[in-house]
């Protein structure tokens, strides 16, 4: 006769409780490919939150202090963005002048690239760099079980879209909420 004995824990992924029941437990919880990210912006996250006692005012210091330790990246991408932006004339003449040949095409525009110290490159590291820290946050965020039930301005669960209005008929593109935070993150974006 063979005798198993099992611990189990039904509950929420809620790393504090888990690490109180077990420490090796808590290792179990993934946040995905970025895990040692997410995990990291949790707890700073959590931090913040024990200062302010408020979920969305935490995640919005959060998102800004992210918005700031990466401006320097974020700045150098726009910079080498606009300095491409610049060089388009230049080398819409080149590919006009050497059409035919592919070969004396590339070279001329390396040249170009070379003669003015640019890098078309330079644009996307940048932004390699901060899509682990994106992707890592999202799915710190997504899988938080702290922002159930957490209220905000006139967001009553953090957890869930902000359906702000809630329509009788669905409209095209739309459905049949009108969420606000989308809207005003691209007002915000663009200015």
């Amino acid at each position: 006769q063979i005798k198993l004995g099992f611990h189990i824990y039904l509950g929420p992924q809620q790393l504090q409780v888990i690490n109180r029941i077990n420490q090796e437990l808590g290792s179990i919880i993934s946040y995905g490919t970025f895990d040692v990210i997410s995990k990291l912006l949790l707890k700073i996250l959590e931090f913040v939150y024990n200062l302010v006692h408020n979920w969305g005012v935490a995640i919005i210091i959060l998102s800004l202090l992210i918005y700031f330790i990466l401006y320097p990246l974020t700045l150098k991408q726009m910079r080498s963005m606009k300095r491409m932006q610049e060089l388009q004339p230049k080398i819409e003449l080149i590919r006009q002048t050497y059409k035919d040949n592919p070969q004396r095409l590339n070279k001329e525009i390396m040249e170009l690239y070379k003669k003015e110290k640019a890098n078309p490159f330079s644009g996307c590291l940048p932004m390699i760099l901060q899509l682990p820290i994106f992707f890592a946050l999202y799915q710190a965020l997504i899988r938080s079980i702290e922002l159930k039930g957490a209220k905000f301005l006139w967001i009553k669960d953090l957890s869930e879209p902000d359906r702000l209005i809630m329509l009788a008929k669905p409209l095209p593109l739309l459905g049949n909420e009108i969420n606000i935070l989308p809207v005003l993150m691209a007002i915000l974006m663009f200015l």
